[in-house]
């Protein structure tokens, strides 16, 4: 560590690129087939009133904003911050008295520092499948509050236990396969800007969503994000790093918005919505 940190410090644009890459990779809020949530949480069901006035409350479509916010302190370049904003489609569901929200990835956004921009290309998007977790809902003193409780899902590898299996480190671990298809280890990210190139990566996010809901039905509230990555390969050995930065503790940098939407929505209209009902919050 001591030897990598004496190298980077001579290079600051080096740093720059390195520092942005990985907080493009963890602050990707991606899933796949190899996923798990967190079993241990007792989901009571409701009944009765109660539970009507929920299903008017939660069940149906929303047009979700997931915002997390990392940064890192590293020499020459001093504290650097990322935010990504994922965009996904939410249905919330109901079944003898237990709701579940299912999440489908619609289209990933990055704001980072450095003179690398990275970006998560539409069709590793598209090739994401749903993620469902139980959502746990309960009236406090008269207020509807909400939590999906926290999930783990693995990007660009299978593993026996997602949560909590250690994430291969090499390419040609039996573990690591090419989820995006396009012919790389792992899942592809591309980097433009005064570098451009691929990185070749595996990705383990584990998150909890959890708030309040408002007046007009919209479901405000935080991110608390735990996501991990590995870079296991790049088409320049400047991409091929591995650093860790660390998740902004400030809810209003971590905020989750879901806003209702009709019940035949679907990607199109979460995509039409960051530039109007999602740009005036």
């Amino acid at each position: 560590m001591i030897k990598t940190l004496s190298i980077f410090t001579h290079n600051p644009l080096r740093i720059s690129i390195r520092l942005t890459l990985t907080l493009l990779l963890l602050s990707m809020q991606v899933s796949c087939a190899d996923e798990s949530d967190d079993s241990s949480v007792d989901v009571s069901p409701l009944s009765g009133a109660e539970l009507e006035e929920a299903r008017s409350v939660f069940q149906g479509r929303f047009a979700l904003r997931v915002q997390s916010t990392n940064e890192q302190e590293l020499p020459v370049v001093g504290i650097a911050r990322s935010t990504s904003y994922t965009y996904k489609l939410l249905t919330i569901s109901e079944a003898e008295g237990i709701f579940s929200a299912e999440e489908k990835f619609c289209i990933i956004r990055m704001e980072t520092e450095g003179p690398a921009e990275p970006s998560v290309p539409m069709a590793l998007v598209n090739n994401i499948p749903t993620f469902t977790a139980p959502l746990m809902v309960t009236k406090q003193e008269g207020d509807w509050q909400w939590e999906r409780v926290r999930s783990g899902l693995v990007l660009g590898a299978q593993l026996d236990d997602p949560l909590n299996d250690q994430l291969p480190s090499e390419e040609n671990d039996n573990r690591v396969y090419d989820q995006d298809m396009d012919g790389s280890p792992g899942v592809t990210l591309n980097v433009s800007g005064l570098v451009e190139g691929d990185i070749y990566a595996v990705v383990r996010y584990v998150d909890t969503i959890s708030g309040s809901v408002t007046t007009d039905g919209i479901l405000e509230g935080t991110t608390h994000d735990e996501t991990e990555q590995i870079v296991i390969g790049a088409s320049q050995d400047i991409l091929k790093i591995n650093v860790a930065p660390v998740a902004i503790d400030d809810p209003s940098l971590n905020v989750t918005t879901a806003l209702p939407i009709s019940p035949e929505a679907g990607c199109t209209e979460v995509i039409e919505a960051i530039d109007t009902h999602f740009a005036a919050k």
